[in-house]
């Protein structure tokens, strides 16, 4: 959870530092809702490869947490 949650940070900022928006309510819920679709298109990665390829969901997703924090350190 803790990597889902960084990306979907990420997402979050990218959404509203990238877009002008119209409305501040409208910004909030296309955060929202950015921040949902990054989360999961992150786990949907060690879930893929827990399914096709058998690897170990709980070591990947060690990994990918590593992964995440790695990148937000570098941006």
């Amino acid at each position: 959870a803790e990597g889902q949650a960084t990306i979907g940070g990420l997402g979050l900022a990218l959404v509203c530092l990238y877009i002008p928006w119209p409305n501040w309510t409208v910004a909030i819920l296309a955060a929202i809702v950015a921040s949902a679709v990054f989360g999961a298109a992150w786990a949907a990665i060690p879930a893929y490869l827990q399914v096709r390829r058998g690897s170990h969901i709980v070591i990947t997703t060690i990994m990918f947490n590593f992964i995440a924090f790695a990148l937000m350190n570098y941006l």
